[in-house]
């Protein structure tokens, strides 16, 4: 298994161990082993967390994987993290500027492994779907970690009035229609929730599994916008998204990122 450590300061945004082996008599991987971690490193982002309220399971566009399913009388919520950031990266590789943003539900009930070391209030999120406005990169993504990176265009802008603020984020995977999430936003602090993002790998055969820990939030908003299609908030209410926002402020974090060979994270990869 190996791992992955990545800085960021509001999105995006991967982590592993794994066992010895010899060259002549290589020892398999042990269930239930912890799979060692890379760093990924985002380095002065912005960004926002934006979860749309509960809905029941059964009206949800979101999917599980297999043998992830909730219980039938659940509710989950469909969600997006958006980002930008100076610089991102891991051992020699390094990009920048970066936005990314990445599609999220909550529709799902994850094995136990694959929740194991979860810090107090991280709310663990299922990616299906991370738009990166760097071609290189979302290849780059793909192949060291698994990620569900695809390229695309991802914008930001900003406008003051009086004591607040107004931010837009627009993006697009490539040549599709753009999504838009607008908020307003006053100064002030809030606690910053950690966040746990799983994806599968390898044709859903693997997970990947990256912890975020923001150092710092803004005060939290309302957000208003529409998801066009892939975005899994495209299927619902016409594409409308009306939900609560968590902006960050700049700020730069390390994403640790596990990555496993089975869907019960029981062999890391």
């Amino acid at each position: 298994m190996r791992e992955a450590g990545l800085a960021v300061p509001a999105a995006l945004a991967l982590v592993l161990l794994a066992g010895c082996a010899t060259p002549d008599s290589p020892e398999p991987a042990v269930p239930g082993a912890v799979p060692p971690v890379e760093s990924l490193n985002l380095t002065g982002c912005t960004g926002v967390a934006g979860s749309t309220p509960l809905l029941p399971d059964a009206a949800s566009p979101a999917r599980p994987p297999a043998g992830w399913e909730p219980k039938p009388t659940g509710t989950s919520a469909v969600g997006v993290m958006a980002f930008r950031c100076e610089r991102i990266g891991w051992g020699a590789f390094e990009r920048g500027p970066v936005g990314l943003v990445a599609d999220l539900h909550g529709r799902f009930a994850a094995p136990e492994r694959c929740l194991a070391g979860l810090e107090p209030g991280a709310g663990p999120r299922l990616l299906v779907r991370l738009v990166v406005d760097d071609a290189g990169l979302a290849d780059a993504l793909v192949r060291e970690f698994g990620l569900p990176a695809e390229p695309g265009a991802v914008a930001v802008g900003q406008t003051s009035s009086g004591a607040l603020t107004r931010t837009t984020w627009t993006w697009s995977v490539a040549g599709g229609p753009s999504s838009e999430l607008a908020f307003d936003s006053e100064d002030g602090d809030a606690s910053a929730a950690p966040v746990r993002l799983l994806w599968t790998t390898g044709e859903d055969a693997g997970v990947g599994a990256m912890d975020l820990t923001p150092s710092q939030a803004s005060l939290p908003s309302v957000g208003a916008g529409h998801m066009a299609e892939p975005m899994l908030g495209a299927k619902m209410a016409g594409g409308a998204f009306l939900g609560g926002v968590s902006p960050w402020p700049t700020q730069s974090l390390e994403a640790r990122v596990r990555l496993y060979d089975d869907l019960r994270c029981e062999h890391p990869a």
